[in-house]
């Protein structure tokens, strides 16, 4: 569980930059760790609410 607002704005950029990188990136290593990539809708929604965080 992420808050959706951090106590400490660093700490709270550096958990939006980390989930979108997951997001983004990291998807296309799941394939060689045998798991199902997200559909897109999917994604494009979890970075909205990525984006969201404060």
């Amino acid at each position: 569980m992420i808050p959706a607002r951090s106590a400490d704005p660093a700490k709270g950029k550096i958990i939006k930059d980390m989930l979108s990188w997951i997001v983004k990136y990291g998807e296309g290593e799941v394939t060689a760790l045998s798991y199902a990539p997200l559909p897109k809708s999917l994604a494009e929604k979890e970075l909205k609410t990525i984006y969201a965080l404060q």
